[in-house]
Formats: C-alpha cells, structure tokens, sequence
C-alpha cells in the first residue's frame, strides 16, 4: 500500500513470442506494453472522479484490479478470470487489500456483463456501475459502448499516441537487450575471474592441509 514503485517482469521466450506474432503481420515494434497498463490507461482516461475509486476489468484470461486516485495508481492487483471456481473469493481478497479506495468501483473487460451480478454480489458494500458508453478515443463513435469489452486495445491506442497516464510499463522490442546483458555478464565474470582462481588456490591448499593433518592423525591411532 506504501510503495511508491511499479515494475513487471516477463519471460524473453514470451517477449520473442509477441515479437514473430507481430512480425508475421509485417509490422515491427517499438515496444511491448503490459496489459494492465494498457487496461488501466482506458479507464483512467474514461472515468471522471474527485475520489479515490476501483476498477475491474475482468477480461479473457484474467481480471485487472486497481484502486486510482486523483493523479496516481494507488495500487493494482492480477487474479483470475470469472470463469475459475476462485474467482469470488480471490476478488474479494484483491478488493480488500486496496481498500481504503472509496465505495465506487467501475467493470469493464471482456465479460463484464456476464459477471456483474456475481462482482456485485461479492463486492456488496460498494457501488458497482459499468464503465461510461462513450469511448475515451478521439473521433470514434462506432466504439460506443462496444469499447467497454476492448479496453486493453483502447488502452493500446492511448499509450501509442503519448495520451495515457504514468504508469505504463513495457518491454524493449528490439531484440538488443539480451544481446547487453551477455555482454555485462562477460564483463563481470572477467572482473571476477582472478578472484576466482585465488580463492581456488586457497581452497585446494587448505583442503591439502586438512587431508595432511587427517592421514598423520589416522597413522597414528593404527599405530
């Protein structure tokens, strides 16, 4: 609840994964955003609010909750999609560790509607209301209320275009970090090779000495 930081991790086979999806459709990234940062850039951008409140966003494969103040995230939580047994009780968990966050919580996602009254059920001391029908894109009207199960795309978009709130966390494209991160690890394994080689010296000496001393003091107790 006091942290001040955000950070995602992922795996290079994953990013590489994304990367030959992408390049089949003759396109080459710049970079690769998270999808909760996408998802909460769309509500934060859609939601007009003068108090701390909640999202949900419970998409295909998981459920996106954030508690949002006036200018920051105050904090964010992964869980389960609703159609896994856990769903109810892990929500209700996630809720309560972002709590104090206001009464007004907004759904959204791929299944918003599917699962509202389950969300409201589980959530029964707050204000449940769906995300607003009008899209936060410019020029959009076609997206009217569809966008309300497309928020990571329009959160996407957003962060594209230079318009979504901090944070937004993403990956390099590239293909040169991994490239740099061989190159430190051969820097610091010849930084530490003479150290290396000592403390092997060192080790095999008193391994000598300790195998002297064992073999004198066995000959004597034969003896």
């Amino acid at each position: 609840r006091s942290g001040r930081s955000r950070a995602a991790l992922a795996r290079h086979t994953v990013i590489e994964q994304r990367r030959a999806a992408v390049a089949a459709l003759a396109v080459t990234p710049t970079s690769l955003v998270w999808h909760p940062s996408a998802v909460v850039a769309a509500y934060r951008r859609a939601v007009v609010a003068d108090s701390p409140w909640i999202l949900v966003d419970v998409g295909m494969d998981c459920t996106v909750v954030a508690a949002v103040g006036m200018d920051e995230l105050l904090g964010l939580r992964i869980i389960g999609a609703a159609t896994e047994p856990e769903f109810t009780r892990d929500l209700r968990w996630a809720v309560r560790t972002l709590e104090p966050a206001g009464e007004r919580l907004v759904l959204g996602g791929a299944h918003w509607e599917t699962s509202a009254q389950s969300v409201a059920d589980a959530l029964d001391g707050h204000r449940v209301e769906c995300l607003p029908e009008e899209c936060p894109l410019a020029s959009s009207p076609a997206m009217r209320g569809v966008w309300r199960s497309l928020t990571a795309s329009v959160g996407l978009v957003l962060v594209a275009a230079g318009e979504a709130q901090p944070p937004v966390l993403s990956f390099a494209a590239s293909g040169t970090q991994p490239d740099d991160t061989r190159s430190r690890w051969r820097e610091a394994a010849s930084a530490l090779a003479p150290w290396a080689v000592i403390t092997g010296v060192l080790l095999a000496a008193a391994g000598a000495l300790d195998y002297g001393r064992l073999y004198r003091e066995s000959s004597r107790l034969e003896r």
